[in-house]
């Protein structure tokens, strides 16, 4: 058995994961009031009452879907769910990720405490996200949420998240999931059917996921 089969018990001796109830292989988080002093000082508390959040970046390419197909993604979801507004969320001052609607609530960039985000994921309806904190975030919070994947497979993170609907299509790259650990395995993704010129700036396999498939994918979480 590989070390991911091993538990310790509060003695510190090892046991079997496999004898730990699905419950305890989740994160829970709870919300308190300060939470909500962040989005009350920037004048967007309370948010709209029907909405689903998109987190835009993990903490790099290997993980991240990609910001141009990310727009249009929430684009479709704000036509497919016509009384949700979708907040915005998520930290990266690379990426200029900008949805010109009045049903958007913007808040990428905006946020500095990762708190702030407790109570906005709390409060959708659903989550989108890339294989990112946010996706255990809304596991912990009891938040439905659509995970994106490529580099790494659902079975990797969200195996014992009940509300998450994950979207995995690895096929076009023959060694997806590769599991980088830092940066993407540039030989490896040469090998992808839909490789870009040069170097490759996102995973393919999540590259492979259209905004499509996150609409399909959130019809099906909004009935967990």
């Amino acid at each position: 058995m590989g070390a991911e089969g091993i538990v310790a018990d509060v003695n510190g001796k090892a046991g079997d994961i496999r004898l730990v109830d699905a419950k305890y292989k989740k994160p829970y988080i709870y919300t308190v009031q300060p939470d909500t002093d962040e989005l009350k000082k920037i004048g967007v508390w309370p948010l709209p009452a029907k909405y689903f959040a998109y987190h835009v970046s993990s903490s790099g390419p290997t993980r991240t879907y990609p910001p141009a197909l990310g727009k249009l993604a929430v684009e479709a979801l704000l036509e497919a769910f016509p009384d949700h507004h979708a907040v915005i969320i998520g930290m990266d001052k690379s990426v200029d990720f900008r949805v010109d609607s009045k049903r958007v609530v913007d808040l990428f960039n905006a946020t500095a405490n990762i708190r702030t985000l407790f109570p906005v994921i709390q409060g959708a309806e659903f989550v989108v996200a890339p294989d990112s904190s946010v996706t255990h975030m809304a596991a912990g919070l009891d938040t439905a949420c659509v995970s994106l994947f490529g580099s790494y497979a659902p079975e990797d993170r969200v195996l014992y998240y009940p509300k998450s609907v994950p979207v995995f299509k690895p096929d076009t790259c023959p060694h997806a999931p590769c599991r980088p650990q830092a940066g993407l395995p540039q030989a490896k993704c040469k090998d992808a059917t839909n490789r870009t010129k040069k170097t490759q700036m996102w995973c393919n396999a999540l590259r492979n996921i259209t905004p499509e498939d996150i609409v399909e994918a959130a019809k099906k979480v909004v009935t967990l």
